[in-house]
């Protein structure tokens, strides 16, 4: 009968196979043992424990997908042999490298190293940053020498995406559509991007605003319809204005909780009408007295880009049709339009019943007051506005 035996002191250890000499004698078992000899288990593969998610911000910490909606796990390695066993004892520095087949420069930040223990490798603060564009497919590369250095044992990941981060500046690009009054308009297109200038990644139904800061008059540009939803990282905002003055009005747009300001100036319209801006409260006859008559747009701006462009002239009539007004012996009055306003300084009223005596009509049917314009160079439903002004 053959006899098998091995010394019971020695258990099996996990790291090392150890062969005892065996004899083959009759009963009672006999043995002898010689010393131990140990075989080292070779590194052949990696693998990563658990799974990827699909998706990750810029300078996200990649993690392990959660399991059973627990928290997120770092990314861990196991070494392991031939035979798929883990080897508890190897000691090996796994290193972590982006690979990418994109011309997009994203680069894997982080500890990139890290040293095996009981077996497993483990990897913290893993994070892609830099470019990524919309989405960036990319996987990392682990890998450890192999037992004689002369190769590496490595594994790579399932690809994932990595797309911007979380929203850190807000782009602004403000187009004029028309500034002139009455009915200024202008388109803006907002975007969010992330700290390496990727447009950001935010929740879905996240809003762009527009709102006019008051001057300090407490003057603000009117709008309706200053909301949008982003898509995406952008939204483009077209804001219905209503009628307005001239001036340069502070927008603000916002967004995320960032907000960026710019000016949207507002200039006059077309010439729609005449003004009396000034007039001497009375007048003496033969004596020049002064009246101030501007152009404006539909809602009473002044067009002063108007100058040297056109001539006025004021005439001041009884009802009966006789001119009285003159200006250096003529008769009638005429002015240069200067940045929108055209000054009368030199017309007098021709009064033949008293030299000096103060003439004033004290009803609206005494005279009509009446300015127009002449070679207006501007289009042709820019000419002949005539403003006709009752005496008061």
């Amino acid at each position: 009968m053959n006899c098998y035996c091995a010394d019971p002191s020695n258990p099996a250890d996990t790291d090392r196979t150890v062969f005892h000499i065996y004899s083959t004698v009759q009963l009672p078992c006999v043995w002898s043992a010689a010393p131990g000899l140990s075989l080292q288990k070779v590194l052949k593969s990696l693998q990563v424990i658990g799974s990827l998610k699909s998706r990750y911000k810029a300078n996200e910490s990649i993690t392990l997908a959660p399991l059973d909606h627990g928290e997120n796990l770092p990314i861990t390695l196991a070494l392991l042999d031939a035979g798929g066993n883990l080897i508890t004892g190897a000691t090996n520095t796994v290193s972590a490298k982006l690979q990418s087949s994109s011309s997009v420069s994203s680069v894997l930040k982080g500890k990139v190293e890290s040293e095996a223990k009981h077996g497993y490798a483990v990897f913290t603060d893993l994070t892609v940053t830099g470019k990524v564009g919309t989405g960036q497919i990319v996987q990392i590369q682990f890998s450890t020498p192999s037992l004689d250095k002369a190769s590496l044992v490595s594994t790579l990941t399932p690809e994932f995406t990595v797309v911007g981060g979380d929203p850190f500046t807000l782009d602004v690009i403000l187009e004029t559509i028309s500034n002139s009054a009455p009915n200024p308009e202008f388109e803006a297109k907002l975007t969010l991007k992330d700290f390496y200038g990727n447009p950001a990644t935010i929740p879905a139904r996240s809003v762009a605003t527009v709102s006019s800061l008051p001057d300090s008059a407490g003057n603000v540009l009117s709008m309706v319809e200053t909301t949008v939803e982003f898509v995406d990282s952008s939204g483009i905002l077209h804001p219905k204005i209503q009628p307005s003055k001239t001036k340069g009005y502070l927008l603000r747009f916002g967004g995320f909780g960032l907000t960026v300001d710019k000016t949207f100036v507002v200039v006059p319209g077309t010439p729609a009408a005449l003004k009396v801006v000034y007039k001497d409260l009375s007048i003496v006859a033969w004596e020049p007295f002064r009246v101030d008559a501007a152009a404006v747009d539909e809602v009473d701006n002044v067009l002063l880009e108007l100058g040297n462009t056109a001539n006025l002239i004021m005439s001041l009539s009884t009802m009966d049709g006789i001119e009285i007004l003159s200006q250096n012996g003529g008769v009638g009055c005429t002015a240069v339009m200067r940045n929108g306003i055209a000054s009368f300084g030199a017309c007098a009223v021709k009064n033949s019943m008293a030299v000096h005596q103060h003439f004033r009509c004290m009803h609206s049917s005494c005279f009509n007051f009446v300015l127009s314009t002449y070679n207006l160079a501007l289009s042709p439903s820019a000419r002949n506005l005539v403003l006709r002004y009752l005496l008061q």
